[in-house]
């Protein structure tokens, strides 16, 4: 597979980089991909474009994190009771603290893609041109912005009581 990647996409990792771990799916639910397309999770049976799907329906996210994040979690469902009931008391406490909720919503529009930008500076083509150079100081951009996005999230998180919300603040 490296192999694959280095030579037939001419992509290569930065040393130090790349860790690959197994991660048993112990404690979250595991659906097939006929239940999965059935139940119309991510997408309907009908209309693939569509947003009438249980993914389509839930997705209010405004970030790209966000979304991938919905999208595992509706593909791959938590079963850990103790975790289901950490979100929930976060959820709950989101609903009934509206100035909360709205300052972090705030805070979150202006977050950038930073999981797709760590990624494009660990993954380095084998051959750098002009326009990877480019693209390399946009991500170290990209990176400064998302860390003058932090403290606005912190910010609204103060006063939160819920676990959940605590360890995101921290």
């Amino acid at each position: 597979v490296m192999k694959y990647i280095e030579l037939g996409l001419g992509k290569t990792f930065a040393s130090q980089t790349l860790r690959i771990r197994f991660e048993p799916s112990e404690g979250s639910m595991m659906i097939d991909l006929s239940t999965i397309s059935s139940l119309e999770l991510i997408q309907n049976l009908q209309n693939a474009k569509s947003k009438d799907s249980l993914f389509g329906l839930l997705d209010e996210t405004l970030t790209n994190m966000g979304a991938r994040i919905l999208r595992s979690n509706v593909l791959q469902p938590s079963t850990d009771t103790a975790k289901l009931k950490e979100r929930y008391e976060a959820v709950s406490e989101l609903a009934s603290k509206e100035d909360m909720f709205f300052a972090i919503r705030t805070a979150l529009a202006g977050f950038v893609d930073t999981d797709r930008c760590l990624s494009n500076l660990v993954i380095l083509p084998t051959k750098i041109n002009f326009q990877y150079m480019e693209q390399s100081v946009n991500n170290v951009l990209m990176l400064k912005t998302f860390i003058d996005s932090i403290k606005p999230v912190w910010q609204g998180l103060t006063g939160a009581g819920s676990e959940e919300l605590q360890k995101i603040r921290q």
